[in-house]
């Protein structure tokens, strides 16, 4: 239900190594690997438990998380009025921005969980 690549999940943006190099490539290589354990690490530990993903998701966009995705899997989860609440502070936060693309994905999530928002 998540994923995304490392700069992304880190907020760096999309991110690429050259091993190509003999030279540089063990820094390179122990580099990402520190990068796993700290960015990595973090957000598992947030998706892993939906409590903090909910938390997160109140709070800001979570990387690597499509919101109509998270929608659906909270209201799978039976957890309704939380999966409305993570929704409307999503909306909130990006009102005034285009996001049509994102509506026409949500739409039918919420008309299924048959949650009530204010558009």
């Amino acid at each position: 239900m998540a994923g995304g690549q490392l700069g992304n999940l880190a907020g760096t943006g999309w991110t690429t190594w050259d091993l190509a190099d003999p030279a540089t490539r063990p820094s390179i290589i122990e580099s990402v690997g520190q990068q796993i354990a700290t960015v990595g690490t973090s957000w598992i530990d947030t998706v892993e438990s939906a409590d903090r993903l909910i938390d997160e998701a109140r709070r800001q966009d979570v990387a690597g998380v499509d919101i109509e995705i998270l929608i659906d899997y909270l209201a799978f989860l039976d957890r309704r009025p939380d999966a409305k609440e993570v929704l409307e502070a999503w909306l909130q936060r990006h009102r005034g921005t285009d996001i049509s693309g994102f509506l026409d994905r949500l739409r039918p999530v919420v008309d299924r969980h048959q949650l009530r928002v204010s558009w």
